[in-house]
C-alpha cells in the first residue's frame, strides 16, 4: 500500500535523489534546519506548518538522509528557532514535544496519520480541526504561502497546491524533494473532498 507521508515506521518511498524543485506553485529544496537560517525563499511565507519527526523515529530519519543523527531535543530547538516569531505557525507532533513550545502556543488535540498528536499553534485558531489534514486545509484556505522546513513527502505543499496557493518547503532528505518533484502534477488532479 502506498503511503503519501514519510514515516519511520514504513519503508522509504523510492524517488530519485533531487536537491531542489520549483514550479509555478512553489519551491522545494534539501535543507537542514541546523545549517543556519532558513533559505531566503521562506521570506514569502505568511504561515508555517510542519509535522517534524517524532522522538521515536528521529534516528531513522537522519540515517535515511545520510546525516549523523542529532538528539531529538536538538532538532526541535533548531526547528522552533528557525520559524520566525512574527509569522503564524503550527507544529503537529506528539505530546512528548510539549516542553519546546512556550505559552505563546495554544494546544489542540489532533490525529496525525494513525496517531494521537498535538497541534501547537501560534496565531491560528484551530478549534474544530480533528486531524492534521484538516489543519493543513484550513491554513490553505486562509493563507497565500506556506513554509514547511520538515516537509517529508510534501503533504503541506499538496494542500496548498490543491487550494491554488503557494508553498516553500524543505527537508534534510533530498529523496523527499525528489518525491515532491515526481508527484506535484498528480496533486492538481486530486482535489480535496
Amino acid at each position: 500500500m502506498r503511503r503519501d507521508y514519510h514515516s519511520a515506521h514504513y519503508p522509504e518511498q523510492p524517488a530519485r535523489r533531487r536537491y531542489a524543485h520549483s514550479s509555478e506553485y512553489g519551491v522545494a529544496l534539501a535543507h537542514d534546519v541546523a545549517a543556519g537560517p532558513l533559505p531566503s525563499f521562506y521570506q514569502a511565507c505568511d504561515v508555517f506548518y510542519t509535522d517534524p519527526p517524532w522522538r521515536s523515529g528521529n534516528v531513522r530519519f537522519f540515517d535515511r538522509a545520510g546525516v549523523k543523527p542529532r538528539p531529538h531535543e536538538s532538532l526541535m530547538r533548531e526547528l522552533v528557532a528557525a520559524v520566525p516569531d512574527d509569522v503564524p505557525a503550527v507544529f503537529v507532533i506528539g505530546k512528548h514535544a510539549n516542553s519546546h513550545f512556550g505559552e505563546s502556543f495554544a494546544r489542540y488535540p489532533v490525529r496525525l496519520n494513525e496517531h494521537d498528536a498535538v497541534a501547537y499553534s501560534r496565531g491560528v485558531d484551530l478549534s474544530g480541526c480533528a486531524t492534521a489534514e484538516e489543519v493543513g486545509r484550513l491554513l490553505a484556505g486562509r493563507y497565500a504561502c506556506v513554509g514547511d522546513p520538515c516537509c517529508g513527502y510534501g503533504n503541506t505543499a499538496k494542500w496548498f497546491v490543491q487550494a491554488g496557493k503557494q508553498y516553500v518547503v524543505s527537508d534534510i532528505n533530498p529523496r523527499c524533494i525528489g518525491y515532491i518533484a515526481e508527484h506535484e502534477s498528480e496533486w492538481l488532479n486530486v482535489l480535496p473532498e
